[in-house]
């Protein structure tokens, strides 16, 4: 709760913490336990409310979301950070992001790998995606019945 209250009163001075913030939050979300990984997101919703704080961190900032959306902890986790991805792209598309840091290439072979590992990154999002789609309809479906 500490941390969510500092970022929660304090996000205009959070500056170049929030990559500490969004690393330890990335963290709680592999872990089991709910509430932990509850109260982080929390944290990073607040980073959504005030995308202008992060948007420095945005590759950070997204590479946190994906955590999340990836939790089998609480499905309402997963969608929730599923819908902030997609505030993102947006931001993105919008020109809304001040930088991104390139990444920087040290030879062939480990440019490579950094295209295979986005790949898979981009995959398993979209995977994830998928899934919290096909269990929204079933609960949709149920919902009906």
């Amino acid at each position: 709760h500490c941390m969510y209250n500092t970022v929660l009163t304090r996000t205009q001075n959070v500056k170049s913490g929030w990559k500490s913030v969004l690393n330890v939050c990335k963290f709680a979300s592999t872990l089991s336990l709910k509430h932990i990984v509850g109260i982080a997101f929390e944290v990073v919703k607040i980073g959504i409310d005030n995308f202008e704080f992060v948007s420095d961190f945005f590759i950070d900032y997204v590479n946190c979301l994906v955590s999340f959306a990836h939790t089998q902890l609480d499905v309402n986790i997963s969608i929730e950070a599923i819908q902030h991805l997609q505030f993102c792209a947006l931001q993105l598309t919008n020109k809304k992001v001040s930088h991104l840091s390139p990444v920087p290439r040290r030879s062939r072979s480990s440019s490579v790998y950094e295209n295979l590992q986005l790949q898979t990154q981009t995959t398993q999002a979209t995977q994830a995606t998928q899934a919290t789609q096909a269990t929204q309809a079933t609960q949709a479906t149920q919902a009906t019945q």
